[in-house]
Protein backbone atom coordinates (compact mmCIF):
# COMPACT_ATOMS: atom_id res chain seq x y z
CA UNK A 1 0.00 0.00 0.00
CA UNK A 2 1.55 3.42 -1.08
CA UNK A 3 2.60 6.19 1.28
CA UNK A 4 0.50 8.87 -0.79
CA UNK A 5 -2.81 6.47 0.74
CA UNK A 6 -1.87 6.85 4.22
CA UNK A 7 -0.86 10.67 3.82
CA UNK A 8 -4.71 11.19 1.90
CA UNK A 9 -6.03 9.88 5.35
CA UNK A 10 -4.33 13.01 7.00
CA UNK A 11 -4.63 15.42 4.71
CA UNK A 12 -6.19 18.76 6.49
CA UNK A 13 -7.15 20.57 3.65
CA UNK A 14 -7.04 24.46 2.85
CA UNK A 15 -10.57 26.18 4.19
CA UNK A 16 -12.32 22.66 5.68
CA UNK A 17 -13.15 23.16 9.01
CA UNK A 18 -10.23 21.72 11.57
CA UNK A 19 -11.28 19.04 13.46
CA UNK A 20 -9.23 17.26 16.81
CA UNK A 21 -5.80 16.40 15.67
CA UNK A 22 -5.53 12.61 14.69
CA UNK A 23 -2.50 10.53 16.26
CA UNK A 24 -0.87 8.74 13.47
CA UNK A 25 -0.39 5.03 14.79
CA UNK A 26 -0.08 3.48 11.28
CA UNK A 27 3.07 0.86 11.37
CA UNK A 28 4.26 2.03 7.93
CA UNK A 29 5.36 5.45 9.38
CA UNK A 30 6.42 3.84 12.12
CA UNK A 31 8.72 1.59 10.63
CA UNK A 32 10.04 4.45 8.39
CA UNK A 33 10.41 7.31 11.05
CA UNK A 34 10.57 5.07 14.42
CA UNK A 35 8.66 4.22 16.83
CA UNK A 36 9.43 7.02 19.01
CA UNK A 37 7.75 9.46 16.37
CA UNK A 38 4.71 10.67 16.80
CA UNK A 39 2.55 12.35 13.92
CA UNK A 40 -0.66 14.15 14.24
CA UNK A 41 -2.34 15.55 11.36
CA UNK A 42 -1.31 19.94 11.27
CA UNK A 43 -4.65 21.78 11.42
CA UNK A 44 -5.64 24.50 9.39
CA UNK A 45 -6.94 26.04 12.03
CA UNK A 46 -4.70 29.57 12.47
CA UNK A 47 -5.42 29.52 8.22
CA UNK A 48 -8.71 29.49 8.49
CA UNK A 49 -9.23 31.91 11.52
CA UNK A 50 -7.70 34.54 9.36
CA UNK A 51 -9.84 33.42 6.21
CA UNK A 52 -6.26 32.73 4.26
CA UNK A 53 -5.23 36.32 4.44
CA UNK A 54 -4.11 38.71 3.60
CA UNK A 55 -2.05 40.04 6.61
CA UNK A 56 -0.50 43.14 7.23
CA UNK A 57 3.23 42.15 8.47
CA UNK A 58 5.26 39.36 8.06
CA UNK A 59 5.36 38.65 12.50
CA UNK A 60 1.63 36.92 11.21
CA UNK A 61 3.17 34.05 9.62
CA UNK A 62 5.77 32.86 12.50
CA UNK A 63 5.08 29.32 13.35
CA UNK A 64 6.56 27.81 15.99
CA UNK A 65 4.77 24.50 15.66
CA UNK A 66 4.20 24.55 19.88
CA UNK A 67 0.21 24.40 19.76
CA UNK A 68 -0.36 27.82 18.97
CA UNK A 69 -2.37 28.30 16.00
CA UNK A 70 -0.52 29.47 12.76
CA UNK A 71 -1.21 30.79 9.61
CA UNK A 72 -0.13 28.08 7.61
CA UNK A 73 -1.73 24.75 6.12
CA UNK A 74 -1.04 22.19 3.72
CA UNK A 75 -1.93 22.24 0.15
CA UNK A 76 -4.73 20.27 -1.09
CA UNK A 77 -4.74 18.05 -4.40
CA UNK A 78 -3.92 18.50 -7.05
CA UNK A 79 -1.65 20.67 -6.43
CA UNK A 80 0.62 18.34 -4.30
CA UNK A 81 0.26 14.80 -3.30
CA UNK A 82 2.04 14.27 -0.24
CA UNK A 83 1.05 15.88 3.52
CA UNK A 84 3.38 17.67 6.43
CA UNK A 85 2.64 16.92 9.90
CA UNK A 86 3.52 17.63 13.44
CA UNK A 87 6.03 15.06 14.78
CA UNK A 88 7.70 14.80 18.19
CA UNK A 89 10.42 12.72 18.83
CA UNK A 90 13.49 11.59 17.53
CA UNK A 91 13.52 9.99 14.01
CA UNK A 92 15.24 6.65 12.69
CA UNK A 93 18.53 7.22 13.28
CA UNK A 94 19.25 3.34 11.10
CA UNK A 95 17.59 5.00 8.29
CA UNK A 96 17.88 8.34 8.11
CA UNK A 97 21.99 8.41 10.25
CA UNK A 98 22.77 12.38 10.40
CA UNK A 99 18.83 13.06 11.14
CA UNK A 100 18.17 15.59 14.08
CA UNK A 101 16.66 15.30 17.41
CA UNK A 102 14.54 18.18 17.09
CA UNK A 103 13.15 19.67 21.14
CA UNK A 104 9.41 19.81 21.24
CA UNK A 105 7.22 19.56 18.01
CA UNK A 106 8.31 20.43 14.32
CA UNK A 107 6.97 19.77 10.62
CA UNK A 108 7.62 16.81 9.06
CA UNK A 109 7.07 15.40 5.29
CA UNK A 110 7.75 11.46 4.80
CA UNK A 111 7.27 9.29 2.08
CA UNK A 112 8.84 6.01 0.56
CA UNK A 113 9.47 5.35 -3.44
CA UNK A 114 7.32 7.82 -4.03
CA UNK A 115 7.39 9.66 -7.76
CA UNK A 116 10.22 12.53 -8.13
CA UNK A 117 7.74 14.62 -8.97
CA UNK A 118 5.17 14.20 -6.05
CA UNK A 119 5.04 17.49 -3.95
CA UNK A 120 4.13 18.11 -0.31
CA UNK A 121 3.53 21.76 -0.59
CA UNK A 122 2.30 24.12 3.01
CA UNK A 123 0.95 27.60 2.25
CA UNK A 124 1.23 30.59 4.64
CA UNK A 125 -1.84 33.23 4.53
CA UNK A 126 -1.74 36.00 1.43
CA UNK A 127 0.84 38.58 2.28
CA UNK A 128 -1.20 42.09 1.15
CA UNK A 129 1.49 43.93 -0.18
CA UNK A 130 5.42 44.45 0.61
CA UNK A 131 7.78 47.64 -0.38
CA UNK A 132 10.83 45.81 0.39
CA UNK A 133 12.17 42.09 -0.23
CA UNK A 134 10.63 39.40 1.78
CA UNK A 135 12.99 37.02 4.03
CA UNK A 136 12.13 33.64 5.04
CA UNK A 137 13.82 32.19 8.09
CA UNK A 138 13.57 28.31 9.04
CA UNK A 139 15.34 25.40 10.43
CA UNK A 140 15.09 22.36 8.14
CA UNK A 141 16.49 19.20 7.07
CA UNK A 142 15.77 16.87 4.74
CA UNK A 143 17.27 13.11 4.13
CA UNK A 144 19.70 12.82 0.98
CA UNK A 145 17.15 12.43 -2.05
CA UNK A 146 14.83 15.43 -0.83
CA UNK A 147 14.32 19.12 -2.36
CA UNK A 148 13.57 21.58 -0.46
CA UNK A 149 12.57 25.22 -2.01
CA UNK A 150 10.33 28.23 -1.00
CA UNK A 151 8.35 30.02 -3.40
CA UNK A 152 5.46 32.42 -4.27
CA UNK A 153 2.12 31.77 -5.74
CA UNK A 154 -0.21 34.42 -6.82
CA UNK A 155 -3.20 34.08 -4.08
CA UNK A 156 -6.48 35.37 -5.92
CA UNK A 157 -5.65 33.49 -9.33
CA UNK A 158 -8.77 34.53 -11.79
CA UNK A 159 -11.61 32.12 -11.24
CA UNK A 160 -11.30 28.62 -13.34
CA UNK A 161 -7.32 29.06 -13.30
CA UNK A 162 -6.38 25.75 -13.64
CA UNK A 163 -2.69 26.11 -13.17
CA UNK A 164 -1.71 28.72 -10.48
CA UNK A 165 2.38 28.24 -10.77
CA UNK A 166 4.70 28.45 -8.07
CA UNK A 167 7.32 31.44 -8.75
CA UNK A 168 10.85 32.49 -7.87
CA UNK A 169 11.32 29.23 -5.92
CA UNK A 170 14.39 29.52 -4.03
CA UNK A 171 16.38 25.81 -2.93
CA UNK A 172 17.19 25.57 0.72
CA UNK A 173 20.98 23.88 1.00
CA UNK A 174 21.49 20.23 2.41
CA UNK A 175 23.06 20.30 5.69
CA UNK A 176 24.21 18.12 8.20
CA UNK A 177 21.81 18.48 11.12
CA UNK A 178 18.67 20.87 11.92
CA UNK A 179 19.99 24.14 10.18
CA UNK A 180 18.50 27.70 10.06
CA UNK A 181 18.61 29.36 6.62
CA UNK A 182 17.32 32.41 5.19
CA UNK A 183 16.23 32.73 1.46
CA UNK A 184 15.36 36.17 -0.10
CA UNK A 185 12.37 36.30 -2.26
CA UNK A 186 10.93 39.40 -4.49
CA UNK A 187 8.91 42.85 -3.48
CA UNK A 188 5.51 41.78 -4.57
CA UNK A 189 1.85 42.07 -3.31
CA UNK A 190 -0.80 39.30 -2.79
CA UNK A 191 1.12 36.32 -3.04
CA UNK A 192 1.22 33.46 -0.34
CA UNK A 193 4.70 31.91 0.88
CA UNK A 194 5.33 28.06 -0.52
CA UNK A 195 7.69 25.59 1.24
CA UNK A 196 7.84 22.31 -1.04
CA UNK A 197 9.38 19.28 -0.80
CA UNK A 198 10.05 16.63 -3.27
CA UNK A 199 11.91 13.75 -4.52
CA UNK A 200 10.72 11.12 -1.79
CA UNK A 201 11.96 8.35 -4.05
CA UNK A 202 14.42 6.85 -1.66
CA UNK A 203 13.27 2.73 -1.37
CA UNK A 204 13.71 3.31 2.64
CA UNK A 205 12.03 6.21 2.79
CA UNK A 206 13.09 9.65 2.73
CA UNK A 207 11.72 12.80 4.98
CA UNK A 208 12.22 16.89 5.15
CA UNK A 209 11.87 18.54 8.46
CA UNK A 210 10.98 22.33 9.50
CA UNK A 211 10.93 24.30 12.46
CA UNK A 212 10.50 27.92 13.38
CA UNK A 213 9.40 29.88 10.70
CA UNK A 214 10.02 33.04 10.36
CA UNK A 215 9.12 36.39 7.97
CA UNK A 216 9.82 39.42 7.78
CA UNK A 217 9.33 42.35 5.08
CA UNK A 218 8.62 46.45 4.85
CA UNK A 219 5.66 47.94 4.32
CA UNK A 220 5.79 51.56 4.96
CA UNK A 221 6.56 52.46 0.95
CA UNK A 222 4.44 54.10 -1.36
CA UNK A 223 3.45 50.59 -2.83
CA UNK A 224 1.69 49.67 0.25
CA UNK A 225 -0.14 53.39 0.91
CA UNK A 226 -3.55 51.83 2.67
CA UNK A 227 -6.39 51.70 0.08
CA UNK A 228 -10.07 51.73 0.89
CA UNK A 229 -10.68 49.61 -2.43
CA UNK A 230 -9.09 46.82 -1.79
CA UNK A 231 -11.43 45.11 -4.51
CA UNK A 232 -9.63 46.77 -7.19
CA UNK A 233 -6.37 45.49 -6.08
CA UNK A 234 -7.74 41.98 -6.49
CA UNK A 235 -9.22 42.79 -9.88
CA UNK A 236 -5.56 43.86 -11.06
CA UNK A 237 -4.30 40.77 -10.05
CA UNK A 238 -7.03 38.63 -11.38
CA UNK A 239 -6.51 41.02 -14.94
CA UNK A 240 -2.93 39.65 -14.83
CA UNK A 241 -4.06 36.74 -14.51
CA UNK A 242 -5.54 36.31 -17.02
CA UNK A 243 -3.12 37.94 -19.32
CA UNK A 244 -0.40 35.50 -18.44
CA UNK A 245 -2.75 32.67 -18.83
CA UNK A 246 -3.37 33.92 -22.41
CA UNK A 247 -0.13 34.21 -23.14
CA UNK A 248 0.59 31.00 -22.02
CA UNK A 249 -1.29 29.20 -24.66
CA UNK A 250 0.65 26.03 -25.76
CA UNK A 251 1.15 25.66 -29.04
CA UNK A 252 -0.98 22.75 -30.98
CA UNK A 253 0.61 20.47 -33.65
CA UNK A 254 0.42 21.85 -36.82
CA UNK A 255 -0.27 25.01 -36.33
CA UNK A 256 2.24 28.48 -37.62
CA UNK A 257 5.10 28.98 -34.74
CA UNK A 258 4.33 32.25 -32.69
CA UNK A 259 7.44 34.57 -31.88
CA UNK A 260 8.62 35.09 -28.20
CA UNK A 261 7.31 38.53 -28.59
CA UNK A 262 3.96 37.47 -28.99
CA UNK A 263 3.61 34.79 -26.30
CA UNK A 264 5.29 36.82 -23.67
CA UNK A 265 4.94 40.59 -24.40
CA UNK A 266 6.93 43.65 -25.16
CA UNK A 267 7.75 43.71 -21.28
CA UNK A 268 8.69 40.59 -20.95
CA UNK A 269 11.07 39.55 -24.05
CA UNK A 270 13.99 41.86 -24.83
CA UNK A 271 15.48 39.95 -27.99
CA UNK A 272 14.42 40.47 -31.23
CA UNK A 273 13.47 38.52 -33.72
CA UNK A 274 14.90 37.97 -37.67
CA UNK A 275 12.47 35.74 -40.16
CA UNK A 276 15.43 34.41 -42.63
CA UNK A 277 14.69 31.20 -44.29
CA UNK A 278 17.90 31.13 -45.85
CA UNK A 279 20.33 27.71 -44.67
CA UNK A 280 22.70 29.14 -41.67
CA UNK A 281 25.60 31.60 -42.90
CA UNK A 282 28.46 29.40 -40.42
CA UNK A 283 32.04 30.65 -39.84
CA UNK A 284 35.27 30.17 -41.33
CA UNK A 285 37.09 27.91 -38.73
CA UNK A 286 40.00 25.85 -39.47
CA UNK A 287 38.61 22.01 -40.51
CA UNK A 288 39.29 18.65 -38.46
CA UNK A 289 40.96 15.64 -39.50
CA UNK A 290 38.48 14.09 -41.19
CA UNK A 291 37.97 10.30 -41.79
CA UNK A 292 37.53 8.14 -44.80
CA UNK A 293 33.93 6.81 -43.95
CA UNK A 294 33.30 11.18 -43.00
CA UNK A 295 29.69 12.16 -44.74
CA UNK A 296 29.50 15.54 -45.50
CA UNK A 297 25.85 15.67 -45.90
CA UNK A 298 25.39 14.30 -42.11
CA UNK A 299 27.59 17.22 -40.58
CA UNK A 300 26.02 19.57 -42.47
CA UNK A 301 22.26 18.11 -41.15
CA UNK A 302 23.52 18.47 -37.81
CA UNK A 303 25.28 22.05 -38.30
CA UNK A 304 23.63 25.20 -37.32
CA UNK A 305 24.55 28.44 -35.69
CA UNK A 306 21.60 30.32 -36.15
CA UNK A 307 23.11 33.25 -37.55
CA UNK A 308 20.56 33.43 -40.42
CA UNK A 309 17.39 33.62 -37.66
CA UNK A 310 16.22 30.39 -38.22
CA UNK A 311 17.02 26.58 -37.07
CA UNK A 312 19.23 25.27 -40.33
CA UNK A 313 18.13 21.56 -40.40
CA UNK A 314 16.50 21.19 -36.86
CA UNK A 315 12.49 20.81 -36.60
CA UNK A 316 10.71 21.18 -33.25
CA UNK A 317 10.63 17.73 -31.98
CA UNK A 318 7.01 18.19 -31.08
CA UNK A 319 5.81 16.95 -34.58
CA UNK A 320 7.41 14.15 -34.11
CA UNK A 321 5.36 11.08 -34.19
CA UNK A 322 7.83 9.29 -31.49
CA UNK A 323 8.28 12.13 -28.85
CA UNK A 324 5.07 13.13 -27.25
CA UNK A 325 4.52 15.90 -24.29
CA UNK A 326 6.15 18.89 -25.73
CA UNK A 327 3.92 21.27 -25.29
CA UNK A 328 6.19 24.57 -26.62
CA UNK A 329 9.35 25.85 -28.73
CA UNK A 330 11.98 26.84 -29.11
CA UNK A 331 12.79 30.70 -30.67
CA UNK A 332 15.73 31.79 -32.93
CA UNK A 333 16.57 35.15 -30.90
CA UNK A 334 19.61 37.89 -30.01
CA UNK A 335 20.44 39.99 -27.18
CA UNK A 336 18.79 39.09 -23.88
CA UNK A 337 16.24 36.71 -23.83
CA UNK A 338 13.14 37.60 -20.90
CA UNK A 339 14.63 38.86 -17.79
CA UNK A 340 17.78 38.67 -16.27
CA UNK A 341 16.85 36.46 -13.69
CA UNK A 342 15.61 33.35 -15.45
CA UNK A 343 16.51 34.25 -18.52
CA UNK A 344 19.46 33.68 -20.92
CA UNK A 345 22.34 36.41 -21.77
CA UNK A 346 23.25 37.31 -24.81
CA UNK A 347 25.36 34.39 -26.60
CA UNK A 348 28.74 33.93 -26.56
CA UNK A 349 29.60 33.49 -29.88
CA UNK A 350 27.72 35.33 -32.86
CA UNK A 351 24.54 37.08 -32.22
CA UNK A 352 21.65 34.54 -32.33
CA UNK A 353 21.04 31.73 -30.64
CA UNK A 354 17.77 29.48 -30.13
CA UNK A 355 15.43 29.68 -27.00
CA UNK A 356 12.32 28.59 -25.10
CA UNK A 357 10.84 29.78 -21.78
CA UNK A 358 9.50 26.98 -20.07
CA UNK A 359 6.58 26.68 -16.78
CA UNK A 360 6.63 23.74 -14.52
CA UNK A 361 6.45 20.38 -16.34
CA UNK A 362 7.01 22.04 -20.13
CA UNK A 363 9.28 20.60 -22.81
CA UNK A 364 10.48 21.84 -26.09
CA UNK A 365 13.15 20.24 -28.40
CA UNK A 366 15.07 20.31 -31.85
CA UNK A 367 16.00 17.49 -34.16
CA UNK A 368 17.44 16.96 -36.93
CA UNK A 369 16.67 14.11 -39.43
CA UNK A 370 19.60 13.02 -40.92
CA UNK A 371 20.93 9.64 -43.21
CA UNK A 372 22.18 6.93 -40.89
CA UNK A 373 25.44 7.98 -39.31
CA UNK A 374 28.38 6.59 -40.86
CA UNK A 375 30.80 6.35 -38.67
CA UNK A 376 30.72 7.54 -34.73
CA UNK A 377 30.40 10.93 -34.25
CA UNK A 378 30.79 13.45 -31.84
CA UNK A 379 28.64 16.67 -31.44
CA UNK A 380 29.80 20.09 -29.39
CA UNK A 381 27.42 22.76 -28.39
CA UNK A 382 26.73 25.63 -26.23
CA UNK A 383 23.90 25.59 -23.69
CA UNK A 384 22.83 27.68 -21.40
CA UNK A 385 19.89 26.79 -18.07
CA UNK A 386 18.11 29.86 -16.22
CA UNK A 387 16.88 28.31 -13.05
CA UNK A 388 16.91 25.19 -10.73
CA UNK A 389 15.36 22.08 -12.19
CA UNK A 390 15.62 22.86 -15.99
CA UNK A 391 17.46 19.96 -17.48
CA UNK A 392 19.06 20.06 -20.90
CA UNK A 393 19.45 16.22 -23.06
CA UNK A 394 21.24 15.66 -25.92
CA UNK A 395 19.95 12.45 -27.64
CA UNK A 396 20.79 10.08 -30.60
CA UNK A 397 17.67 8.92 -32.64
CA UNK A 398 15.31 8.79 -29.64
CA UNK A 399 14.69 10.06 -26.51
CA UNK A 400 15.54 7.20 -24.86
CA UNK A 401 19.35 7.36 -25.53
CA UNK A 402 20.72 10.71 -24.76
CA UNK A 403 24.46 10.55 -23.74
CA UNK A 404 24.25 14.22 -22.26
CA UNK A 405 22.02 15.16 -19.43
CA UNK A 406 23.00 18.72 -17.71
CA UNK A 407 22.79 19.20 -13.64
CA UNK A 408 18.81 20.01 -12.93
CA UNK A 409 20.98 21.82 -9.68
CA UNK A 410 21.64 25.50 -11.06
CA UNK A 411 22.96 27.98 -8.89
CA UNK A 412 23.29 31.54 -9.71
CA UNK A 413 27.24 30.77 -10.70
CA UNK A 414 26.05 28.54 -13.02
CA UNK A 415 23.78 30.81 -14.99
CA UNK A 416 26.42 31.33 -18.00
CA UNK A 417 27.04 29.70 -21.15
CA UNK A 418 28.55 26.42 -21.32
CA UNK A 419 30.48 24.38 -23.69
CA UNK A 420 29.57 20.50 -23.76
CA UNK A 421 29.69 17.60 -26.59
CA UNK A 422 28.22 14.04 -26.73
CA UNK A 423 28.85 10.76 -29.25
CA UNK A 424 26.36 9.09 -31.25
CA UNK A 425 26.56 5.49 -32.41
CA UNK A 426 27.34 4.31 -36.10
CA UNK A 427 23.53 4.24 -37.58
CA UNK A 428 22.15 7.09 -35.84
CA UNK A 429 19.16 8.75 -37.94
CA UNK A 430 18.37 11.90 -35.49
CA UNK A 431 19.54 14.07 -33.53
CA UNK A 432 17.83 15.91 -30.67
CA UNK A 433 18.23 18.39 -28.53
CA UNK A 434 15.18 18.21 -25.78
CA UNK A 435 14.86 20.63 -22.81
CA UNK A 436 12.62 20.14 -19.77
CA UNK A 437 11.73 21.86 -16.81
CA UNK A 438 11.51 19.22 -14.17
CA UNK A 439 10.73 21.45 -11.20
CA UNK A 440 8.29 24.19 -10.09
CA UNK A 441 10.19 27.26 -11.04
CA UNK A 442 9.84 28.96 -14.42
CA UNK A 443 12.57 29.61 -16.64
CA UNK A 444 14.39 29.83 -19.32
CA UNK A 445 16.50 27.45 -21.87
CA UNK A 446 19.12 27.98 -24.87
CA UNK A 447 21.57 26.21 -27.15
CA UNK A 448 23.78 27.72 -29.79
CA UNK A 449 26.69 26.53 -32.13
CA UNK A 450 25.96 22.78 -32.88
CA UNK A 451 28.21 21.06 -34.86
CA UNK A 452 30.03 17.77 -35.77
CA UNK A 453 33.70 17.74 -34.33
CA UNK A 454 36.63 15.57 -34.08
CA UNK A 455 36.23 12.40 -31.84
CA UNK A 456 39.60 12.89 -29.81
CA UNK A 457 40.48 15.93 -27.66
CA UNK A 458 39.57 18.48 -25.07
CA UNK A 459 36.31 20.96 -26.13
CA UNK A 460 38.64 23.84 -26.57
CA UNK A 461 40.72 21.92 -28.87
CA UNK A 462 38.59 20.00 -31.50
CA UNK A 463 37.96 21.33 -34.62
CA UNK A 464 34.70 21.40 -36.37
CA UNK A 465 34.52 19.07 -39.51
CA UNK A 466 32.66 21.25 -41.21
Amino acid sequence: MSMSFFSSLLRTEVGRTPTAPTILVLCTFSVGLGDRVTLTEFGADGYNAEGGGPVNSGSALTCKFDGRPCCWANVPPPDDQLDWHIGTGAPNTTVFRNAPAPAGSYLVAYARGAAPSDEAQFSSCSIGCTASDITVRAKHWTSENVLLQVCLRESFPNAGVAHNPLLNCQEFPASDGLTATELVLPKTSLVDIVFVASNFIGENGDMAILNDIEVSYDRNGPECEETSNFETAIKSTEKSAKELRAKLTSVGEGSSAKSATERFGEEGFKARLRIDLTPSSGQNHAKGTKTQKFSESICSATKCDFENGNTCHYKDAYQSQSIRGLTTKFQVVNGQFMNRVTGVKESSEGDFYAATFLFPREMAGLEATTEPFTEKSRLRFQYYEGTHGVQLKGCCSSIETCPFSSDKFVSVSDRVWKTASFRCPKGTDRVIFLCENTRTNQGACAIDDLGMVENEGSLKDVRPLC
